[in-house]
């Protein structure tokens, strides 16, 4: 690490430390705590208290970054860190806090606030949800179990849809580009009174960089919106097939010398996914009232030829909320409190005859309150969650659980450019299914009993500056994660287990600057350090990117043209397992450069791209420290795009 780097986060991370007891003193103070509230969207959402922890992507600037999915519009603009799907979908596994293999389950993602999270470890693919329907997205890093359940500590991805689809018309389109990209899509909607109806869909197909790795993904979306004062009805359908070969890893030496090899020529898989989603909402009494009701079944199938050995795993999932919200204003004072309740259960069965079941329910309510002249807010919460899991058949055991989250915290505008928030609360997570399977064909592991895994609990901890003048805008947050029974692999990269107390702690800062009214940039860096703090490897760093830059120079020469130039920079990280920093070898660090173009002429959108225009050679999958394993997963190297749509 350069000095640089060293003396600005030791300079900031004695700032937070002399912030944090401050924070932790005043976050008991009930009658002065809130968040204060922006705005509200759709009424069918949680009060979801925008705040400096939110960062905001509005349906014009998902326009003009040219994103062809959800997925890639949030990587696009916050510059976290993700890794090659090794399943084939297109969507990255997004890691926003550095939780490296566990990053899927320490986030949460939404779609119009109800809950998508699996019970497996898959994470989200978004990509039936299409672009042209999604009115903005929200990223909440850290902390965020009170008001949406376990695992969001590293934090909460919300896609917030159209209140009215897409209106009258829609839109047909395609993309091809090298490693044979062809993709397909069109949506049509269509108002009928005081119904709105949306219908979507695609089809993709990639021969992708690798031999047996071509992968096929089909989406439907169908979905009526009802609305009349202030009651609404919402009524969706979705589904979604991914097939891909499956090409497993190759040994640093073919990495260097035959990256597009496969040992696995024939292994292949195959994921459904369907769900069925319905809400109701209004206003009662000057209360805001919602309820939602979510149906969805997945089936995951895995051939392993080269290993002569198959999985098939089916988890239908149910999930019901609800929710009421009032504000209420008493001369220079204004408040809110949200009070709501969560139910979900889901069944996991395989093909080896286990079985896992889950059910869970929780209470949760916020309350918060703001002066709006000298606009000082804070916020105070709590979440009661109950959750029993029983497994049966080769894992038999049981678990019982009640947690109990809270959070407060402060918001303060220091001017009419620039906000100062503190916050402190707690998170947690479960194990979910694949943590308590090992497949001993991938190495000496056994299957751990059910109640084996404890809960995972953290403590939060951020304090954040935000800043907004006519030609700059910034964010800067130093955050800390001081977590008991982490979940994650151990140095086997067989079993799962929990981790002695460790912590994540890091420096987030992001700018962006109108240089003049064709040019502007943005930056975003980060510099994180997750060790653990106690035990056998107490001091260790864990693996993940300790730092990382994205710079996008975007040019727009015409109100309906940008061209953008990405460069992205991740540090070298240590090897999954690498807890007693043995290894001798990392995961080395990348430079990537992007270039990315959009013009809108009339009724048509076109797009184009290279991706890795320096044709970087490099990797962010890598589970060995023994070069010599197959345990090496190669990115793609150059690509180009090109794509168009037209709106009618």
């Amino acid at each position: 690490m350069s000095n640089f780097s060293l003396a600005l986060r030791r300079s900031l991370a004695g700032l937070a430390l002399s912030v944090f007891p401050f924070l932790s003193a005043h976050s008991q103070v009930a009658g002065t705590l809130g968040e204060v509230w922006v705005r509200d969207t759709h009424i069918t959402q949680d009060l979801r208290s925008f705040s400096a922890r939110t960062t905001v992507i509005g349906s014009e600037e998902i326009r003009q970054l040219g994103a062809t999915s959800v997925n890639d519009a949030v990587l696009r603009s916050i510059g976290a860190f993700s890794k090659l799907n090794t399943s084939g979908a297109q969507d990255r596994a997004i890691d926003l806090r550095g939780f490296g293999e566990t990053s899927a389950s320490n986030l949460v993602i939404l779609v119009d606030g109800v809950r998508q999270n699996e019970s497996d470890m898959d994470g989200n693919n978004l990509s039936w949800i299409p672009i042209e329907a999604v009115h903005a997205i929200e990223i909440t890093r850290g902390g965020s179990s009170v008001m949406y359940g376990e695992g969001a500590t590293g934090g909460v991805i919300n896609i917030l849809t159209r209140k009215k689809g897409i209106g009258q018309g829609g839109q047909v389109g395609a993309r091809y580009g090298t490693y044979g990209q062809r993709e397909t899509q069109a949506s049509l909607g269509k108002e009928i009174g005081d119904w709105s109806f949306l219908a979507s869909g695609f089809m993709r197909h990639a021969d992708q960089h690798r031999e047996n790795f071509k992968s096929n993904e089909e989406a439907l979306l169908m979905q009526g919106n009802w609305q009349r004062d202030d009651k609404s009805m919402t009524l969706r359908y979705a589904s979604q097939t991914l097939s891909s070969g499956l090409p497993g890893g190759v040994s640093v030496g073919d990495f260097f010398n035959r990256p597009r090899f496969s040992y696995k020529p024939l292994d292949h898989g195959k994921t459904n996914s369907e769900s069925w989603f319905a809400s109701f909402a209004g206003i009662l009494n000057g209360w805001n009232w919602v309820g939602e009701l979510t149906h969805k079944r997945k089936t995951v199938e895995s051939v392993y030829v080269a290993d002569r050995f198959s999985t098939l795993n089916n988890t239908p999932t149910n999930r019901f909320g609800l929710r009421t919200w009032k504000k209420d204003r008493v001369g220079n004072w204004e408040s809110g409190l949200v009070m709501g309740l969560d139910a979900e259960d889901w069944t996991q069965t395989r093909n080896d005859g286990s079985r896992i079941d889950q059910k869970m329910q929780a209470v949760y309510g916020k309350y918060q309150l703001t002066n709006l002249p000298n606009g000082l807010g804070g916020f105070i919460g709590g979440r009661r969650t109950l959750a029993d899991k029983r497994a049966s058949i080769g894992i038999d055991g049981g678990v019982q659980d009640g947690n109990s989250s809270f959070e407060g915290g402060l918001n303060w505008l220091l001017n009419q450019t620039s906000q100062i928030y503190l916050y402190r609360g707690n998170s947690f997570r479960l194990a979910n299914s694949d943590e308590y399977v090992c497949y001993p064909i991938y190495g000496t592991c056994t299957a751990n009993p059910v109640n084996a895994l404890a809960p995972q609990r953290s403590q939060d901890m951020e304090i954040g500056i935000k800043t907004k003048t006519e030609n700059w805008q910034q964010s800067l947050r130093i955050y800390q994660h001081r977590i008991n029974n982490e979940i994650g692999l151990d140095v086997t990269n067989f079993n799962n287990i929990n981790y002695d107390p460790t912590v994540h702690k890091g420096i987030e800062w992001d700018q962006s600057w109108v240089l003049s009214k064709k040019w502007a940039i943005k930056t975003q860096v980060a510099s994180r350090d997750n060790r653990f703090v106690s035990g056998q490897y107490a001091g260790n760093k864990m693996p993940a990117p300790e730092n990382s830059l994205q710079t996008q120079l975007i040019h727009a020469w015409h109100q309906n043209a940008r061209l953008t130039w990405v460069t992205t920079w991740f540090s070298a990280q240590r090897m999954p397992g690498d807890f007693e920093a043995t290894c001798a070898e990392k995961i080395p660090s990348f430079v990537t450069h992007d270039v990315i173009f959009f013009r809108q002429l009339d009724q048509w959108q076109l797009t184009a791209g290279v991706k890795n225009i320096g044709d970087k050679h490099y990797y962010t999958v890598r589970t060995r420290c023994d070069s010599s394993a197959r345990s090496v997963y190669p990115e793609a190297g150059r690509s180009f795009y090109i794509g168009g749509r037209y709106l009618f």
